[in-house]
């Protein structure tokens, strides 16, 4: 298989008309499965758009094309571009109906050490999106891979830490704290990992996975201290007040 370092280049041929086909390297696996795309001597841009914005790797996903999207993620395809709709690799396979596959997918590459390429943070986060999905092994995979922003917060403000506590991922949660997210971040709607935890029943999970990393940094932190007031934890009080 291709590796991550080279670029494919493919062809194919795709009825944009029902008495025109047209020759097109953007058109990859768009409505074809990824038997009838050939590999050639030559090399083509492979985030090039149709004329309606979408790039290979989006036709890709809006078609189920399982091998054609890892194939073009492991070339170095953006997963961060939008169509002039406003369309995403993301939202297209959630259209289609193919929201887990799509995971499945990234997820699997991710544990495999090959992180998906993006332009655009908003639109597509590697990070953000392993945090939501819940994969430890991808989480740790992408932390230890590059230089990751874990406080990088979307348009509404979420974290990373916030994402896998909203979604009950305690393990994922556990893996960023320890890997030093603020957890006293707010999103655009005032909410914390403690208020978003709370409302949904996640709280005592959370506040254990926080006192845990304090106690075990010895100097603890000012959340951790009320926590552990809170929940009546005499020996994590004495240890966080230095007393």
């Amino acid at each position: 298989m291709t590796n991550s370092n080279s670029i494919i280049s493919m062809i194919l041929v795709l009825p944009f008309a029902p008495t025109q086909t047209h020759l097109t390297t953007v058109g990859l696996c768009s409505t074809t499965p990824s038997s009838a795309v050939t590999r050639q001597p030559f090399s083509c841009d492979i985030n090039s758009k149709t004329d309606d914005g979408d790039a290979a790797l989006l036709i890709s996903a809006r078609h189920k094309h399982e091998e054609c999207v890892k194939t073009l993620a492991l070339a170095g395809a953006d997963f961060g571009l939008l169509n002039k709709f406003g369309h995403s690799v993301t939202s297209a396979a959630e259209s289609s109906k193919w929201r887990l596959g799509l995971e499945r997918v990234i997820l699997e590459l991710i544990r495999f050490g090959v992180v998906p390429q993006t332009s655009n943070a908003s639109v597509f986060s590697p990070l953000m999106y392993v945090a939501q999905a819940g994969d430890v092994q991808a989480l740790k995979t992408i932390i230890k891979a590059q230089e990751v922003i874990l406080d990088y917060q979307d348009k509404g403000g979420f974290s990373a830490a916030m994402l896998a506590a909203v979604h009950g991922h305690m393990e994922a949660f556990r893996v960023l704290v320890y890997a030093g997210a603020y957890v006293k971040l707010s999103n655009k709607a005032g909410d914390t990992v403690v208020s978003l935890s709370e409302k949904n029943g996640n709280l005592d999970m959370i506040e254990k996975v926080m006192l845990e990393k304090d106690n075990r940094n010895v100097a603890g932190g000012f959340y951790a201290l009320h926590c552990a007031a809170r929940r009546g934890d005499v020996k994590a009080v004495r240890l966080l007040s230095g007393k």
